[in-house]
């Protein structure tokens, strides 16, 4: 009678082992998935945070004059899938979603990696008819290693210089330079 209850458990182990073989594998496929996902929840936020950031160093150089330097990279996501720009907008419904105020024009910063689905706006708080490294901007190239960009084409990753420039023209101009060999933009 042993015999015959030793066999019948010897017959159960295989099976036994290849349920927790099962078991243990989707174990381990459901922990990675939610440390994916906890890894994109946490680029996509600190894309969002390096967006806000570069959004306040704007208003602050064109709305108070001040220049401004801003570190603008990130760890996370390759940089050949980002795309970050200033957008000029004259439709009153796409201003009202993104402004606080209702405005008939305004500028946008935004920001889209379609490879991982990210997508963000940011309505900036400035005068909409405020220009970009206009042919006004000096240049600052070989003393300071500075190379003069337009961000309303495509913002690299780099170190950035922002500052009010003043011009006859009733509207700001802000001349921005990328720091040569800090990123992507010299």
């Amino acid at each position: 009678m042993f015999q015959k209850m030793n066999q019948k458990g010897q017959e159960e182990a295989p099976f036994e082992l290849l349920i927790a073989v099962i078991v243990m594998g989707f174990v381990l496929f459901i922990g990675l998935r939610a440390m994916t996902e906890l890894q994109d929840q946490r680029c996509a936020q600190q894309a969002e945070s390096k967006l806000e950031e570069l959004k306040t160093k704007i208003e602050i150089v064109i709305n108070q004059k001040s220049p401004q330097t801003i570190d603008f990279r990130s760890d996370c996501y390759n940089p050949k899938d980002e795309i970050i720009k200033v957008t000029y907008s004259e439709r009153a419904s796409v201003c009202a979603e993104y402004c606080t105020s209702s405005r008939s024009i305004c500028q946008l910063l935004e920001y889209s990696n379609q490879a991982k689905g990210v997508y963000f706006k940011k309505c900036l708080n400035i005068n909409p008819l405020s220009v970009y490294s206009q042919p006004e901007c000096p240049d600052l190239g070989a003393a300071e290693k500075k190379v003069k960009i337009d961000i309303r084409d495509s913002i690299p990753r780099g170190t950035y210089y922002l500052q009010n420039r003043e011009t006859s023209a009733s509207f700001p101009t802000v001349c921005i330079y990328c720091k040569s060999g800090s990123g992507s933009c010299g």
